[in-house]
Order: structure tokens, then sequence, then C-alpha cells
């Protein structure tokens, strides 16, 4: 297995030139990030990658998207989700091409969390505003998500390359859904900072999941996932400084 994360460096002739599986790892998500530039992470670089290399026998693709690609009208108004959207469609018509032949796998995840805090994400902004001790100003928080833990995912992820591909694309889902405003006032709570936190100080944005909450993969797909709140507070405890 060859882990491709995004850099302009890495080249389709840096990869081995036997069967392997390519896994397109990272990315930008970032949305204030220029599109022109999350486009070329995102869409470009994978895809350039595939058409450089497809002609390898036993090559396997596999580009990692996210579940909010199942809405539409969120992904038109934010240049990051619009970029794993036109992926996981590109991804669809390569497989349609080469009759669904088991080489092209598009898996669509939710907010992960485990890993380096990512400030611009909305687990990141509340850590900010722990730190800083700063007012924290979000949406109603209707909006329902799934959090899983990277190990978690890493498990699947290696359960999903260990074997043949039916499918050219999954969907890993828990089933656990939460909303935002559940989550902030957990993580808030747990650091005695609920006076920071203003629910419903800004419009909750178009498009978003408000009532759709997943059907658990199977265990074939999601072998192991924990529950997300405890987990996230953890998390955040071990990584901040105030912890």
């Amino acid at each position: 297995m060859l882990m491709i994360p995004w850099a302009r460096a890495k080249t389709a002739e840096s990869i081995p030139d036997r069967p392997c599986d390519i896994v397109f790892a990272g990315g930008l998500t970032d949305p204030k990030l220029p599109e022109s530039e999350i486009q070329k992470a995102n869409l470009e670089f994978p895809l350039d990658i595939i058409e450089r290399t497809r002609s390898r026998p036993g090559t396997r693709y596999l580009t990692l998207g996210t579940i909010l690609e199942r809405f539409p009208e969120a992904c038109s108004s934010n240049p990051y989700l619009k970029s794993k959207l036109e992926l996981g469609r590109a991804i669809s018509s390569l497989a349609a091409e080469s009759l669904n032949n088991g080489r092209f796998l598009h898996i669509r995840l939710h907010t992960l969390y485990g890993g380096v805090i990512q400030r611009h994400m909305f687990l990141g902004q509340l850590a900010t505003a722990i730190e800083k001790d700063t007012e924290f100003k979000m949406s109603a928080g209707t909006q329902l998500r799934e959090y899983h833990h990277v190990d978690d995912i890493a498990v699947a992820l290696d359960h999903i390359l260990a074997r043949a591909w039916q499918t050219s694309e999954i969907d890993l889902n828990s089933g656990e859904a939460v909303r935002l405003a559940e989550v902030a006032k957990a993580v808030f709570e747990s650091f005695g900072k609920t006076h920071l936190l203003r629910i419903g100080a800004l419009p909750t944005p178009a498009g978003e999941n408000i009532d759709r909450v997943f059907e658990r993969s199977s265990g074939f797909f999601l072998p192991v996932s924990r529950r997300p709140i405890p987990g996230i507070i953890e998390w955040l405890r071990r990584n901040l400084r105030q912890a």
C-alpha cells in the first residue's frame, strides 16, 4: 500500500512500478483557502496520479471524501466540500469506464478527531476559545454530525484494503449522530467554561444535515467505533494546554 498525502513534489514516477494500492490520504480541508489551491490538492492531484499510473496492472486507487457530499446544497457554497463531491463523481466515472473491476473506491468519511487539532474546524474552534478564554459564537447547533476517532477509521481502512472491492463507493457510518450544540455544551461544560458559549449567535449554513441519521455500516466495513462525545472530551483534555 502507498499512502499519498497532498504534496506537489510527489510524482507518478516515484510510485513503484508494480501492483499496489494507492491511498490518497490527505488534501486541503480549510474552505477559506483559495479555491484553486483546494481544487489542485483535492481533485486535480489524485486524478493526475491515477491517469499516469492506471495502465499498471493490479494497481488500485482509494480516495477519501466526506459524508457531506450527500448534501449538494452545502457543497455548492463550500470549496472543500465541492472538491470532494467532484472527486467522488470522478471516481465513480472511472469505475464505470472500467466496468467496476474493483480498482477504484471512494470512501465518504464523517468528521475525524484524535490527531492534531485542526484549528479551522469546529472542534478546533472550540479548542481555541477554551485555551484563550474567549467567547465562542455558533449557530443554533441543530446540524447532525458523526465523530469518528482516527484510530477506528485506520482499522476500517486496513480492513477494507485487505479485501477485494465489490463496489466503487462506501459510506463509513457509526450511526451515532450528535448535534453540534450537544458537542459544544458537553465540551465547554467539561472545561468549566459554559459562560463562553453563545449558541444561536450565528445563522445555520444552507443545506446542512438537520435530520438525516445514517444507518451504521456493517462490521465488515467499520469493525469498531467509540462513543463520540466522551472521546472528543478525552482527546481535547489530552491536547489542550489547560488540560
